[in-house]
């Protein structure tokens, strides 16, 4: 490159940036939160939370005398405001407003053994009012006096009322098992099944099993299940279980006739048709692509670039000569007009020279050649199957109650044999199996015997959403039935007793 005479170069001004840090407080220590807290808490007049906070504070800081004095003093304020509000209240066997009212004190000191000793003395006179709530022994009132104890359980959070509470249990289910050992089946199961309730150990659940067995065998009514089947693709032996499965869904309510006489709306005829089997396929072709090979071929980009060069290499060469005798003369004779002659060509000489470099460098990016992919498609066939059987069940009890159940099962399933070199994998058919749609006929008939049965059951339910009255064993005994024929399952124990599970 041919370098003129060149002037002095401007130098370049800097910047300077002056960076700030930026600086975070810290917030208020936990301490200083406590401190804030108990200000705050007497401002409003909440002894309790002030005295909380002072100790908490103290305990944080505890050679602050300030503050333990603050601890201090607040703890005996509240500790005589706490004793002397609440006395009364217990004294005369009013837990509720007793804990109430020991509720700060106990958090603040929680074995206080004033506060305890008040607590203790209403909980004993609490429990003596509460045991005088059943003198009459019966049901209804058992459970009163149990809500009597054990709806103050919480706010009372003593071991000594908790060890009441388990004595108090143990009555209830003393008193529900001399319940359930007379009257109606129905209402014995409702008493033994709360005495299991009441009670922490395993005593009762061979009593409750023996109560719920004799309840089922007086309660639940036996039914039969009379089939016609018929169909082409319908199997021997499909409805030979029809009545047991039918009993099955239907729950402990209902047993299949042993030859004892059945009610006609609990005497079924089942009829199930599965017909013949539609087999329909429809063919889906489907391309797939992948790659076959690579080809090379003449990159179109290179004869564009060798003719730049040409170009680029005429324009230089046609400077070129010019350029070094004008150099020549000024370097030979040192005269200003022989100087200034060259250095006005000497910038068109340099831009032909770089556009030269520019375009063989171009020429050596661009090869002579490329290659590509060959991508090759093939075609293969899919082909959907779909097997339709058409069903109908009819269920009629011999009282005239029916239920009527018809429509096409189908099944569905592709396959192809694959294309390997493409990377389609082969799916073989899976043809489905008469004895599948023989099983979702079966399933089918279960669901439309039991609903005309378990319509007739629901008749039954006389006392269905009736009040739980545990005094009048007759109504007891019917309500328990009524659950028992509208659920299909044994009465559950919250229906009648909310604290029972």
């Amino acid at each position: 490159m041919l370098r003129p005479l060149t002037m002095p170069r401007t130098p370049y001004l800097a910047l300077s940036v002056v960076l700030g840090s930026l600086v975070t407080g810290c917030g208020p220590s936990l301490y200083q939160k406590k401190i804030l807290a108990a200000k705050e808490a007497r401002a409003r007049g909440d002894l309790a939370a002030e005295a909380l906070a002072w100790r908490s504070a103290c305990q944080i800081e505890p050679d602050d005398k300030e503050t333990c004095t603050n601890a201090k003093r607040t703890a005996e304020a509240l500790t005589r405001k706490s004793l002397e509000g609440s006395a009364p209240a217990c004294q005369r066997g009013d837990l509720t407003a007793c804990a109430k009212g020991l509720s700060d004190l106990r958090v603040l000191t929680p074995n206080n053994p004033e506060a305890l000793a008040l607590l203790r003395e209403a909980e004993r006179l609490h429990a003596k009012t509460c045991a005088t709530l059943d003198a009459k022994g019966t049901a209804s009132m058992m459970l009163v006096r149990w809500g009597c104890f054990a709806n103050v359980a919480r706010l009372v959070d003593d071991p000594a009322y908790e060890a009441m509470l388990q004595e108090e249990r143990a009555h209830q289910a003393s008193g529900f098992l001399t319940l359930g050992r007379s009257g109606p089946h129905g209402a014995s199961f409702v008493f033994n099944r709360s005495a299991q309730c009441f009670s922490r150990g395993a005593g009762e659940g061979a009593v409750v099993q023996a109560s719920a067995d004799a309840f089922l065998r007086a309660a639940a009514l036996p039914i039969t299940v009379r089939t016609r089947a018929g169909g082409a693709s319908l199997l021997p032996g499909t409805t030979a279980n029809a009545c047991s499965s039918i009993a099955e869904a239907l729950g402990p309510r209902a047993y299949c006739s042993r030859g004892a006489p059945v009610a006609p709306d609990l005497a079924l005829d089942l009829g199930l048709t599965l017909g013949g089997v539609d087999h329909r396929v429809a063919t889906e072709m489907r391309v797939a692509t992948y790659v076959s090979g690579v080809e090379t071929y003449p990159n179109p980009n290179r004869p564009a670039a060798e003719a730049e060069v040409d170009r680029a290499q005429s324009a230089f060469q046609a400077i070129e000569q010019e350029a070094l005798d004008r150099e020549a003369r000024c370097n030979r004779t040192r005269t200003p007009a022989a100087c200034d002659h060259y250095n006005a060509i000497v910038p068109t000489y340099n831009q032909r020279q770089q556009a030269l470099a520019n375009a063989r460098q171009h020429l050596a990016n661009t090869p002579p050649t490329l290659t590509r992919e060959i991508i090759a498609r093939v075609e293969y066939p899919v082909r959907h199957h779909t097997w339709s059987v058409p069903y109908s069940v009819l269920a009629r009890s011999l009282a005239g109650a029916e239920a009527h159940r018809e429509g096409v099962f189908e099944r569905r399933d592709s396959e192809t044999t694959g294309v390997a070199v493409a990377g389609v994998a082969a799916d073989p058919l899976v043809v489905p199996r008469i004895e599948d749609f023989n099983g979702e006929l079966a399933r089918i008939a279960r669901a439309v015997g039991a609903s005309v049965a378990d319509l007739a059951f629901k008749q039954r339910a006389t006392c269905a959403g009736e009040p739980w009255n545990l005094d009048d064993v007759e109504r007891l005994d019917c309500r328990a039935r009524s659950e028992l024929y509208t659920t299909g399952a044994l009465p559950r124990p919250e229906s009648w007793n909310v604290d029972c599970r």
